[in-house]
């Protein structure tokens, strides 16, 4: 997926895709906060996971519901990239 917009927070870049995900990677970075703030500390926590699973009841196909939450690119300018209600929710974190 092709970056087309770029947030500032404290002069580092945070990308935001064309489908408006944000990259939760790039947040993460940007914080300077340890590796037990990690995006995969995060998404293992009860609190993300009680969120996702209440998104999946909005919908019959709960689990096409979570796929379009949250996805993973690797390589060089890959990540884990997320809706605005999931950044929201990692910002809190």
């Amino acid at each position: 997926m092709t970056s087309v917009n770029t947030l500032d927070f404290a002069g580092k870049a945070i990308r935001q895709d064309a489908l408006g995900f944000i990259c939760l990677t790039d947040m993460w970075k940007a914080s300077g906060e340890s590796r037990k703030r990690s995006i995969h500390h995060f998404m293992a926590s009860p609190a993300t996971q009680e969120l996702l699973a209440e998104s999946l009841k909005c919908t019959d196909s709960g689990q096409m519901l979570q796929h379009k939450q949250v996805r993973t690119e690797r390589g060089r300018y890959g990540g884990t990239w997320g809706t605005k209600e999931l950044a929201i929710a990692y910002a809190k974190y």
